[in-house]
C-alpha cells in the first residue's frame, strides 16, 4: 500500500548490483553515479532513499563535418577535405554539453593514411595533423569517453602535393585614370583565396600588376560583347578561357590566372 524503496537500477551491462562510481560509459550515453543511486537496497522499509541524492544521464551531442566554415582564431578553416604533403591542418569536433565532457575523455587517432598528429597531441575538441610525403587517402577516428565504437565519429582526407600558381592582375581605370581596386585589395582577394583553397594543397601569388586604361566602360558589363572584349584583353585568346579561369575570374574578382 506504499512505496518501498527497495530497489535495483541498472543501466545496460553495469556490473550486477548496479552500482558504479563516477563518469563511466554505458552505450551512446553517460551517466553519472555520485551519490550511488544506482544500488541494491536491502533494508525492506518505505525509507526514501533517494532524498538529497542525484544522478545524470547525458547524452552528448557529437558533430564532426568535413570543409566547414569554422575556423580557428587565425582563421585558418577546420576539418579540411585535404593537408598539403608536410603541411599543418586543424580538425575539430563539437562535443556537447562541454562542462560534462572534458578534454582528455576526447581521443583522436588515425584509422589508416599518411598522416602523424604534430608533437604527439592527439586528444582534445581540436587537434592538429601533418600530412606525409607521398599523396593517400587518409581516415581520422574520435574516441569520446567510454562511448562504444559505433558511436565513434570519422572524417576522411587525402594528402596532396602542393601547387603554385601565378596571378596576373588587370586592374581598371576610370577616364580620369582612377582605379577601380588598389594592389592592396588585389593581395586581399589573393589571402582570402588561399585560405580556402588550402583545403586543396594550392596557393596563389601575385606575379604581375597591368593597370588597364581606355576600357572606363569596363567598370559595368552590360552584354556578352563586353565580357568577350575583356577576356580577350587579359588573356589573349580572343575570349576562350579555360573553366578553371574563368572559375578563378568569378573567385578572385575579375584576377586572372
Amino acid at each position: 500500500d506504499y512505496p518501498d524503496y527497495d530497489w535495483r537500477a541498472r543501466i545496460n551491462d553495469s556490473i550486477g548490483a548496479g552500482g558504479r562510481e563516477g563518469l563511466y560509459g554505458t552505450g551512446a550515453f553517460i551517466v553519472e553515479d555520485p551519490d550511488e543511486l544506482l544500488q541494491h537496497e536491502e533494508h525492506g522499509d518505505d525509507t526514501d532513499i533517494t532524498v538529497g541524492k542525484e544522478g545524470k544521464i547525458i547524452v552528448p551531442r557529437i558533430r564532426l563535418e568535413p570543409v566547414t566554415c569554422a575556423t580557428t582564431g587565425a582563421g585558418v578553416i577546420v576539418n579540411p577535405s585535404g593537408v598539403a604533403a608536410g603541411g599543418l591542418a586543424a580538425y575539430r569536433v563539437e562535443v556537447e554539453p562541454e562542462d560534462e565532457v572534458e578534454d582528455d575523455d576526447i581521443n583522436w587517432s588515425v584509422a589508416n593514411g599518411g598522416v602523424a598528429f604534430y608533437g604527439n597531441h592527439s586528444n582534445g575538441r581540436e587537434v592538429i595533423v601533418r600530412g606525409g610525403a607521398a599523396e593517400s587517402d587518409f581516415k581520422l577516428e574520435v574516441q569520446i569517453g567510454d562511448l562504444p565504437e559505433t558511436c565513434r565519429p570519422y572524417i576522411h582526407g587525402r594528402v596532396l602535393q602542393p601547387t603554385v600558381t601565378p596571378i596576373h592582375a588587370y586592374i581598371i581605370c576610370d577616364s580620369n585614370g582612377v582605379a577601380a581596386v588598389s594592389t592592396a585589395t588585389v593581395d586581399a582577394w589573393i589571402a582570402e583565396a588561399n585560405r580556402i583553397y588550402k583545403q586543396v594543397a594550392m596557393t596563389f601569388t601575385r606575379a604581375s600588376v597591368t593597370t588597364v586604361t581606355g576600357h572606363h566602360d569596363w567598370f559595368e558589363i552590360d552584354d556578352n560583347i563586353e565580357f568577350h572584349q575583356l577576356c580577350s584583353y587579359a588573356s589573349g585568346t580572343g575570349g576562350g578561357w579555360s573553366c578553371t579561369a574563368l572559375a578563378a575570374w568569378t573567385c578572385l574578382g575579375g584576377i586572372q590566372t
